[in-house]
């Protein structure tokens, strides 16, 4: 090889080199940011008072939910950190808003149902007392009527009983209606309440600089929201077992002790073997 040979083979390899580093730069955030190999570090940013959290009570429940991904699969992959520039944020919002309207929806269906059982029991005990009533005057007027007709008196005793069977039974057609109403009230109060089964995951969101967490109904199930997000941060996408933490829907995951289904616990093992193979093969000289 001649001297200008070498010169073209040099100036090749200090491309190749160039392009390397090039690509080193390109990637090196999403090298240093894979879930498998350094940890998200996070804090508390917005943290609005309307959502009555403490900020110790949300950094409690937030290394829960940490916890939920880290114990099962012996990765350390968060860190609590009040320097990160990563920020987990309590935003309210017209969804918290809803919400608290449901819990007052909520407690008027827990009182209407304590007034309609009220009105039940009374009516019932006067309907018996008004059957009970109207069976022992049909036998009166019947044996006075076999007698052909009733003394003066017992007429007047039988008329006025009369009259009060039937100012009883004018109550019992105004509790009638009050039970109804009641009735009808609070089936529209269950069926408005039950729209809200099966939740679509948009009480929390993932940004890619920060986690918003719009609405949550207890600390368990803000739990299970932040978890669910922090599995979007790991760039976990929904999967389909309803009880997975990365199911779409808040429906079948165990609130009291939220935990990861073997199918999330494969999305995070892909989602590190994937990262790590595309660069094993980016570098790997045989491909």
């Amino acid at each position: 090889m001649n001297i200008e040979q070498r010169g073209y083979v040099s100036i090749i390899n200090i491309v190749l080199v160039s392009i390397t580093i090039a690509l080193i730069a390109w990637f090196g955030f999403t090298i240093t940011r894979t879930p498998c190999n350094q940890q998200l570090h996070y804090r508390i940013g917005e943290l609005d008072n309307r959502f009555e959290l403490s900020q110790d009570q949300f950094t409690s429940v937030l290394l829960d939910a940490e916890n939920i991904w880290e114990q099962p699969t012996g990765l350390d992959l968060f860190v609590y950190d009040p320097e990160a520039e990563f920020t987990v944020n309590l935003v309210f919002d017209e969804r918290q808003a809803n919400f608290l309207e449901k819990q007052a929806l909520e407690r008027d269906i827990d009182t209407g149902a304590e007034d309609f059982k009220k009105v039940e029991e009374e009516f019932l005990s006067k309907k018996s007392v008004y059957d009970t009533d109207v069976a022992n005057l049909t036998q009166e007027i019947n044996y006075w009527n076999s007698q052909g007709g009733a003394p003066a008196e017992e007429f007047e005793r039988l008329e006025s009983e009369r009259m009060r069977i039937n100012g009883l039974a004018s109550e019992l057609n105004i509790l009638a209606k009050r039970y109804n109403a009641l009735a009808d009230e609070l089936n529209i109060r269950i069926e408005e309440f039950n729209l809200d089964v099966g939740r679509i995951f948009d009480q929390g969101e993932y940004t890619g600089e920060e986690i918003n967490i719009y609405q949550f109904e207890t600390t368990k199930d803000l739990r299970v929201v932040l978890a669910h997000e922090f599995g979007h941060a790991l760039t976990i996408d929904h999967l389909n077992n309803p009880q997975s933490i990365m199911y779409h829907l808040m429906q079948e995951q165990d609130l009291d002790s939220p935990h990861l289904t073997q199918e999330d616990v494969d999305a995070l093992h892909q989602v590190c073997a994937n990262k790590n193979n595309f660069f094993t093969q980016l570098f790997d000289g045989s491909n």
